[in-house]
């Protein structure tokens, strides 16, 4: 790759970075297909480099948030749930690739449909409390209190921990396979799923995304697929942004900030299918 592909990278960085530092979101379910789609960087290499650059805008922005201790306890107790994951999503990957790289051309694909999925799993989840009466939102954590549970940070009911630690698998395998580092799966399913507010929810879902894609940097590093060129090009502006994200995500009320994440994921789901009607009018054709 020239400067040219280095700078555009560098552009791709800034950009997800704000997102990250706003939302509380990593940014990979963005960065993986443009990297591989637009850049030509090969997928094995989008996946373990952008966990390896998620690092970056989520210290960062964690940092600018001023997250508490008794913040993460919530990230830290999946952590073992995360590792689980991100050890079978590399080994996944792994068999993917099989002895070469074209085995790989479904793996955006799928980073797509899950998008898409989790984009409609707000809706409902939105849908279902606007219909419910003021005050008796349906909270999941009713329903789910099996086995050891626990209140955490933002959080007015216990919440069964062996259901958490399983969702964070599901959610350290998209790290591993996909470069999904977790924030766009976890973020809606913490304010609509478990009645967090956006501000609280994002500093969880940035510790969460951070704890993923340290994991996932390791065991890719370990594998040799993390490209270290690509890695300082997004880095070159990625924390930036993501401090400037954050700031301006503070000064905002929470409403602003849950009108942003739902007109986020709205255009993320209307991204994400396109590139699913394009895979499948490729693959057919």
């Amino acid at each position: 790759m020239g400067p040219t592909e280095y700078a555009a990278i560098a552009a791709l960085g800034a950009g997800v970075g704000l997102i990250a530092g706003a939302f509380g979101v990593g940014g990979g379910f963005l960065l993986v297909p443009l990297l591989t789609g637009l850049i030509g960087v090969p997928v094995e290499t989008a996946v373990a480099s952008v966990g390896c650059f998620l690092l970056g805008p989520t210290t960062t922005a964690l940092r600018a948030r001023r997250a508490k201790l008794f913040e993460l306890r919530l990230p830290v107790t999946v952590a073992g749930g995360l590792l689980v994951g991100v050890l079978a999503g590399a080994a996944a990957l792994d068999a993917a690739r099989g002895d070469g790289t074209t085995r790989l051309g479904g793996l955006p694909t799928a980073d797509a449909v899950v998008c898409v999925l989790d984009a409609l799993l707000f809706a409902a989840l939105t849908a279902s409390r606007l219909m419910s009466p003021r005050g008796k939102e349906p909270s999941p954590a009713r329903f789910v209190a099996f086995g050891p549970t626990r209140r955490f940070a933002g959080l007015e009911d216990a919440v069964s921990v062996p259901l958490l630690c399983w969702a964070a698998t599901f959610v350290g395998a998209a790290a591993g396979l996909l470069g999904i580092a977790g924030g766009v799966i976890v973020l809606p399913a913490l304010t609509q799923g478990l009645g967090m507010s956006v501000r609280e929810a994002s500093k969880a879902s940035l510790a969460i995304v951070w704890i993923a894609s340290l994991q996932a940097t390791v065991v890719h590093a370990a594998a040799g697929r993390v490209e270290l060129g690509v890695v300082v090009a997004l880095l070159a502006c990625g924390p930036a942004a993501a401090f400037v994200g954050s700031r301006v995500a503070g000064r905002l009320p929470d409403r602003v900030l849950g009108h942003g994440l739902t007109g986020l994921l709205a255009a993320m789901a209307a991204l994400s299918a396109g590139r699913v009607v394009f895979g499948v009018l490729a693959a057919s054709g």
